[in-house]
């Protein structure tokens, strides 16, 4: 019997390989190069426990995927108008994708915006992003960026959470052991 981990796409994440090659790809990644090959391998081991995205294979080509929503992109570039290099005040950068999700307009131009803790951490990833020149680094790294941003968004609900349970528990403990309860006669 074969237990699977994945649940429904839209209320949990799943658990498997972030790299999917769906049928049809055989085309498209008979003209990727050698190199380009062993960078998606490379990127399939390092994603292997992924949660929320998933970089697809098809064949046209490459697409990011949420695991948890309809939301999917493909033809990532950077907001080189928006450089942190420049505007030492900016802590975020934006990477403009074409979504192509199940739900609202596709082929739309979007911009995914990546807020950092500060100018120089958003400097160290605007300047990695733009060294990229072949699709499969974009992609990779944008699957990557996509992934971190969710997890610490997952960390930080479990946190509020865990608060306000402790605070239902704290409360609750206290009506117990000093809530003023009727007496009915």
């Amino acid at each position: 019997m074969q237990i699977n981990n994945n649940m429904n796409r839209f209320s949990a994440p799943q658990f498997g390989m972030a790299l999917k090659v769906n049928e049809g790809a055989e085309k498209f990644l008979k003209d990727r190069s050698m190199e380009a090959l062993e960078k998606l391998a490379k990127a399939g081991e390092e994603m292997k426990d992924f949660k929320f995205w998933d970089l697809e294979v098809g064949e046209n080509g490459y697409r990011i995927k949420s695991k948890r929503y309809a939301n999917a992109y493909k033809s990532p570039s950077l907001d080189r108008d928006r450089d942190p290099n420049q505007y030492k005040s900016f802590n975020d950068i934006n990477i403009y994708a074409v979504y192509d999700g199940e739900i609202g307009p596709k082929g739309q131009r979007y911009p995914l915006t990546f807020v950092f803790k500060n100018n120089d951490a958003a400097v160290t990833a605007y300047n990695k992003y733009k060294t990229f020149v072949s699709d499969e680094d974009h992609y990779i790294e944008l699957t990557k960026m996509l992934e971190a941003n969710d997890v610490e968004k997952a960390a930080k609900e479990a946190e509020e959470k865990k608060a306000i349970d402790a605070k239902d528990n704290f409360i609750s403990g206290l009506m117990g052991k000093f809530g003023n309860k009727k007496i009915t006669i």
